[in-house]
Parts: C-alpha cells; sequence; structure tokens
C-alpha cells in the first residue's frame, strides 16, 4: 500500500511541476516511465503476495520446503505477463506480431539448448506429479546408475541429492524423471527395514520367529507401531529362511538400527542356543609353512620368542619363565598401574591395547605411547628397581602375563652378559619416553649416557656391580 501511494504523489508532484519546465517530448517520457512503474509495482507486490499468503503457509503446514523450481516459474510468470501488458497497453504494440516473432526465436534458442528444455519441463512434471519431495529419501535407479540420499533441492536443471558420504550428487530432472525412483518417506514418514536370516532347520519355526521378534522388541529406538514382525519363510537347500521388519522414523539412521538389531538377533539366538546357518565349504590351498593358531600363538614360551628384550636367554630358560609367568585380565579404561608406584614386575600384552601417561610437572599428563600385543612394559622397575616411571591404561579389553623379579634373578645370576644385552634394547623405549618429553622440556639426551645409566642400575639391582 505504502509503494502505491509513494508512486501515485510522486506521479502527481512531479508531473505538477514540470507541465510548464520541459518539452512535451520529455512529459511524454516521464508519463511513460511512470505507466510501466504501475505495471512493475503491482507485479513485484503480487510476488511478495504469492510468497507470504501461500509459500510460507504451505512449509509451515506441510513442514517442507518449497522448491526454488516452483517458486521461480510462477515469479517469472507474473513478470511476464506485467511484461505483456507494457507492451500492450503503455507502447500500444499489438501481441500477435511479437509473439511470432518470439516464436521464432524460441525455436531457435530451443534446438540449441534442448537438453536444458528437457530438464526444466522435467523439474516441472516433478513438481506436479511429486514421485519426490524436498527432505524425502528416495533412490534413483536409472540405466547408467544407482542414487540414494535426501532430497534437498530441486532447481531448474537438477534434483541435488545429499549422500550418505556426505557429498552433494546433482541428478539431471530428465534422467530423475524417468528413473525407477524409491521414495522411503512416502506416503508415510515411517521407513520399513528388513532383513534375512538363516536358521538350521531343525528348531522349530515357532520357537525361532519367538526369538526373533524379542530381538527386535528390545531393540532401542525402533517404532512399536507399526509392530515389528518375524516371518519364516519357507526352505531353502540347506537351512530354513527367516525375515524380520520393523520401522525407523528417520531413514537417515536405517543402517545404525540394522547393526542394532543384527546384534540382538545374536545376543537371543545364543541365548536360546541357535546358532545361523552359513553355508561352508572347503578349499584346499597349499600352505608351505603351517600356521599358528591362536591358541598357540598367546601362549607364554610363544610370546617370549617373539619379543626381543629375552632374546638374550637360552631356550631353557625361556621355558622356566614361561612356566612362571601369570595371567592377568584388565577392562577397558582400567588402571594397570600408576606412575611412581613401587614396582618389582614387567608385564607382557597377550591381547588388546595399552596407553603409557607421565605426569609432567605442570599437573598435566603426557601420553607416550600405545602398545599392543606382543610388547611389553614396567621393565625398567623390574630390572632396576626403581619406582614405576609411568602410569599404564588399559584401552580396550586387555590380557597380560607378569613376570616378577624373582623368576628372572636366577637366570640373571647365571648369565650376567645378558644385562648388556637388555641395556641395549631398553635405551630404545627410554629414548623413546624422554624425547616425548623434550617436546616439553629442552633438554639434551645423550644416548651414551642412557645405555650406561640403565646398565649400572640393572647391575646394582641384581647385585651384580663392582
Amino acid at each position: 500500500m505504502i509503494a502505491v501511494l509513494v508512486l501515485l504523489s510522486s506521479e502527481v508532484i512531479l508531473v505538477n511541476r514540470l507541465v510548464e519546465e520541459t518539452t512535451t517530448y520529455q512529459l511524454k517520457n516521464l508519463i511513460t516511465t511512470f505507466d510501466v512503474l504501475w505495471w512493475i509495482t503491482p507485479a513485484f507486490i503480487l510476488n511478495l503476495f504469492v510468497k507470504r499468503f501461500l509459500w510460507i503457509p504451505l512449509e509451515e503446514r506441510t513442514g517442507r520446503t518449497i522448491p526454488n523450481v516452483v517458486r521461480l516459474f510462477v515469479a517469472a510468470v507474473i513478470y511476464m505477463l506485467a511484461g505483456f501488458g507494457i507492451i500492450a497497453f503503455v507502447y500500444e504494440q499489438p501481441l500477435t506480431s511479437l509473439l511470432a516473432t518470439s516464436g521464432v526465436v524460441a525455436m531457435i534458442i530451443g534446438l540449441a539448448i534442448q537438453v536444458n528444455i528437457s530438464n526444466v519441463f522435467s523439474g516441472i512434471v516433478i513438481n506436479l506429479e511429486r514421485p519426490f519431495r524436498v527432505d524425502d529419501w528416495v533412490k534413483i535407479q536409472s540405466a547408467k546408475a544407482l542414487t540414494e540420499g535426501k532430497v534437498v533441492d530441486i532447481t531448474w536443471r537438477t534434483t541435488r541429492i545429499l549422500t550418505k558420504d556426505g557429498y552433494i550428487l546433482s541428478v539431471p530432472n530428465s534422467a530423475a524423471s524417468e528413473a525407477v525412483v524409491h521414495n522411503y518417506n512416502y506416503p508415510d514418514e515411517p521407513c520399513k527395514a528388513s532383513l534375512n536370516i538363516r536358521i538350521d532347520y531343525t528348531h522349530s519355526p515357532e520357537k525361532v520367529e519367538k526369538i526373533l521378534l524379542d530381538a527386535l522388541l528390545s531393540t532401542e529406538g525402533i517404532l512399536s507401531d507399526p509392530a515389528p514382525t518375524a516371518f519364516f519363510d519357507g526352505f531353502s537347500d540347506w537351512a530354513a529362511d527367516y525375515s524380520v521388519s520393523f520401522y525407523v522414523s528417520n531413514y537417515a539412521q536405517k543402517d545404525d538400527y540394522d547393526k542394532k538389531v543384527w546384534k540382538r538377533i545374536w545376543v537371543h539366538l545364543r541365548r536360546a542356543g541357535i546358532v545361523p546357518a552359513v553355508q561352508r565349504q572347503e578349499v584346499h590351498t597349499f600352505q608351505g609353512v603351517k600356521e599358528r593358531g591362536r591358541e598357540e600363538a598367546v601362549k607364554p614360551m610363544a610370546l617370549l620368542q617373539e619379543i626381543d628384550v629375552f632374546t638374550a636367554f637360552s631356550d631353557e630358560h625361556k621355558a622356566y619363565l614361561s612356566e612362571k609367568m601369570r595371567c592377568h585380565h584388565f577392562s577397558a579404561g582400567e588402571i594397570i598401574f600408576k606412575q611412581s608406584e613401587a614396582g618389582n614386575s614387567l608385564f607382557i600384552i597377550a591381547e588388546g591395547v595399552v596407553s603409557i601417561y607421565v605426569q609432567l610437572e605442570n599437573d598435566q599428563t603426557l601420553e607416550v605411547a600405545r602398545l599392543g600385543a606382543g610388547n611389553f612394559f614396567g621393565e625398567i622397575a623390574v630390572l632396576t628397581g626403581k619406582e614405576r616411571t609411568a602410569a599404564v591404561i588399559a584401552l580396550t579389553k586387555t590380557a597380560l602375563f607378569e613376570i616378577v623379579k624373582a623368576d628372572i634373578l636366577p637366570l640373571m645370576q647365571e648369565q650376567p652378559q645378558v644385562a648388556q644385552l637388555i641395556s641395549t634394547v631398553l635405551i630404545q623405549r627410554q629414548q623413546m619416553t624422554e624425547s616425548q618429553m623434550k617436546l616439553q622440556h629442552e633438554s639434551f639426551v645423550d644416548k651414551e649416557d642412557i645405555y650406561q645409566r640403565i646398565l649400572r642400575g640393572i647391575w646394582n639391582f641384581f647385585g651384580l656391580g663392582t
């Protein structure tokens, strides 16, 4: 309303003031300008009305964004009609000749951009038929590709899809309109997911269906309405086929719910003493060297054979140590020992991962290493008698073998030269820790000094020094 009043008052004021001061030609151009504005201004206001009283209420009612192609198409029609009005009533030109001339031009341009025109009209058809909408999760299957993701926009030329990998994929509207479209959110928002599993046919179908349904009902997050289902689908050549189906509220989380359901199915079947059927076949291949099984690989003797610090010991000494080693189990996050604690044992990792932390002077902690299966730690305390120089925490479920000073002392007394070989190995571990500390404190670390320090500590601790 303000725009109309401003336009009306401006025309009256300017014409009255300039009617005596300007020529007839200039006055005519001024009036023509206002006549043009009287067509453009209502078109602009009408476009605002459509946005405010049509697009915004539709978005609020449906909860979905109106595609830009629809907005631009309506705006283009409004301004095109205003342009025809200006030509016909302001400039008093016949529209028939204009349409004829524009038709020839349009034909030439159309031949040049026929692919884009096909995409534009396909985009209009998509918005009219609505096989998918903005924010829908879809799978578009064409002859050339298979696209799955969330529709984020439908433009004049392309349909933009946000894939599960997090990138935008632009599919031409002509390809999207001709493709087979699987819409996971239409007509209902909940998305159905199905999984297939094979069970040994010796088990009762009623029992297996009940167990599978229990697994579905105990899975947190899946919808209770519609209710999940479990069905016996018949027999295959080697097992009984079952299928389960359930609904999730958001298709974007379907893969996560699939994993949760599989875990719950495994737990419930295992508790019932049922194992999923797996088709097996034997493949015979040549093996030059027989590989060790897991049980053999984690035996104490096998671990001692693989660790450098124990290579100096004879096979008899390793066998003696393997009989003395004690096994310990730690949960993730459990502290194995703290810094500055007294200790008289070292640990060998059979399974899991541990983190080595050092307490700094400013009350902060620094992770200096992470060790996995086949590594050892705590050797400084057992070989030199010093306090623990670092704290050790289990990062995952961890199995450790412990060797105490009393077990290794007789071996060191029989082979004093072993101390030199052990010092060479331990120097690398000590340098690793001190190099990490060097990042915090600019101190110089001398390799020979570390070697002599460790060697003297081992000799003195085991009573071998002079």
